[in-house]
């Protein structure tokens, strides 16, 4: 049987919380299960659901206005339809053995925010694109280094590229684009 072929993923979100903020940015890198050499990637950057309810905090962290926001030309609808049809070219949603393994730095935060999304949109179909549960990149990494956490000041992505010796342009943090590259680079490390 052919490994799964794994989707890296990170978006950038008006706020922390999944019941009131809302993406406004996702990037996804289609992985061979076998090879570990890219297949496809999307990147996409639209107006957000709740412009309304976007903490400044989290704009912040991107360099983001909300002025920035609402000049996008995409909407999160057509957003959501751009990368459903992505996805629909690497999956067949009605082959309940075809699904991608939904991979991510913080994969809950990722997969709970792109679960809301889909769910806002409509769709319902979520889980017919991925496995679950969602694999952490975060998580295994905090396994292998269980034994030396004390030495490591936090568990952010840039400080484990850092310390792994992988490179980290704060400049370009927060783009989901260069935040699933490096999420990649630190995946590869492991393996």
């Amino acid at each position: 049987m052919k490994k799964p072929n794994y989707c890296f993923i990170d978006t950038e979100t008006t706020g922390l919380d999944k019941q009131v903020h809302s993406i406004h940015q996702i990037a996804a890198i289609l992985i061979d299960g076998e090879s570990y050499k890219e297949i496809d990637s999307i990147t996409l950057e639209f107006v957000p659901d709740d412009l309304d309810k976007a903490e400044q905090s989290a704009l912040d962290k991107c360099g983001l206005s909300l002025d920035d926001l609402r000049s996008r030309d995409l909407s999160s609808a057509e957003a959501h339809t751009q990368f459903k049809t992505w996805l629909d070219t690497h999956v067949d949603r009605y082959d309940r053995l075809d699904k991608l393994l939904f991979a991510a730095y913080n994969a809950p935060f990722d997969s709970d925010f792109v679960r809301g999304w889909f769910s806002r949109n409509n769709d319902e179909f979520y889980g017919a694109y991925f496995w679950h549960p969602p694999l952490c990149v975060m998580q295994s990494v905090a396994w292998c280094l269980a034994e030396i956490r004390p030495t490591i000041p936090n568990f952010q992505l840039g400080t484990l590229c850092e310390a792994a010796g992988l490179g980290w342009d704060e400049s370009l943090a927060h783009d989901a684009l260069y935040d699933v590259r490096k999420t990649i680079d630190i995946f590869k490390d492991l393996i």
